[in-house]
């Protein structure tokens, strides 16, 4: 599952973790509020959201965990039979996924609970690989990486790169590319403010 607000609390309130960015003063916008989940009554089992790499990876290393590698997260994702969507190959639409369809997050406007979509599940049974919110993973970013990586188990430290990476899309995203298992999405890992990005962790 997509780690939630409820448990990144614990880590927050343990001193261990930043506040993720919540509240109207953190943007231009004033209808990006509503999309944070970070304070809002009703919503501790809600993804948390707007988090930076830097908190994405802090968290997981205080749960005693780490962020997937992005071959780890695409393997969860899509088994290994080829499949498109976590689910398969049917067409992206709000019986499998958190998505913009009818409005952001299913018309309700916010990133949803956690595994809300259990027809969407990966082979593996993982939740929400697809939608609700982007995930960090473990990776630096390199254009073509995958034609120069190693077959097993390839991570890439980059010391002279700048981005990480995203994989899965979000709640606010219609386009049913940025929901297959291969898409991967190059992002500033100090960008905390976007409503769009959470995290996921995975242990050995």
């Amino acid at each position: 599952y997509e780690v939630t607000v409820g448990q990144f609390r614990e880590c927050v309130d343990a001193g261990a973790c930043t506040e993720p960015n919540s509240g109207s003063a953190a943007y231009r916008l004033a209808f990006e509020d509503h999309y944070t989940n970070w304070n809002k009554p009703g919503r501790e089992s809600h993804a948390v959201n707007a988090v930076s790499w830097h908190q994405a990876n802090n968290y997981c290393s205080w749960a005693g965990k780490r962020l997937p590698t992005e071959a780890e997260w695409e393997k969860a994702a899509r088994g290994t039979d080829g499949r498109l969507f976590p689910w398969g190959f049917d067409h992206p639409n709000c019986d499998l996924l958190v998505m913009d369809d009818s409005g952001d997050g299913c018309g309700q406007e916010m990133p949803w609970p956690g595994g809300a979509k259990p027809a969407g599940a990966s082979p593996y049974g993982v939740m929400d690989m697809a939608g609700n919110v982007w995930e960090w993973v473990q990776d630096d970013y390199g254009l073509d990486y995958y034609g120069r990586a190693p077959t097993e188990n390839p991570v890439n430290e980059d010391p002279e790169a700048n981005l990480k990476i995203l994989r899965g899309g979000s709640h606010a995203d219609q386009n049913p590319f940025i929901h297959t298992t291969t898409n991967r999405v190059a992002y500033d890992p100090n960008q905390g403010f976007d409503y769009t990005i959470g995290v996921r962790c995975a242990s050995d």
